[in-house]
């Protein structure tokens, strides 16, 4: 958005732009309302899914290596062995926040369910 005056101008309205300059921008306009519209398809596709089948999916397996390679051991007892994703809430399936996600050892992947169901 470009500000004239107190009015504010779309980039594909501004007077200022020649024709051609007006189409590019608002072309870009719309090839980023579909990316975002794709995206939010593919939310809704991921999140429709059995979490079974999510977990096979490819960006979970993109998640999952994320935060791999970012935490790389346990969170908890800093070990590197049996290491698992753990989601903090599936409110955001699909579109994880890596800050949801906890990678944790069997050993303590398992205890911090047990003490959730004993809750």
């Amino acid at each position: 958005m470009i500000s004239a005056g107190k009015r504010k101008v779309s980039k594909y309205n501004d007077p200022d732009l020649t024709r051609q300059q007006r189409m590019v921008a608002l072309e870009q306009a719309i090839e980023k309302q579909v990316a975002y519209i794709e995206k939010l398809k593919n939310i809704r596709r991921l999140r429709l899914m059995k979490y079974h089948d999510y977990l096979a999916s490819s960006h979970w397996q993109k998640m999952k290596a994320r935060v791999r390679k970012i935490h790389q051991v346990c969170q908890v007892c800093k070990t590197s062995d049996k290491l698992q994703v753990h989601h903090r809430t599936y409110a955001a399936l699909g579109n994880e926040n890596i800050e949801d996600l906890y990678l944790l050892c069997d050993n303590c992947h398992h205890g911090l369910h047990e003490r959730l169901k004993a809750k």
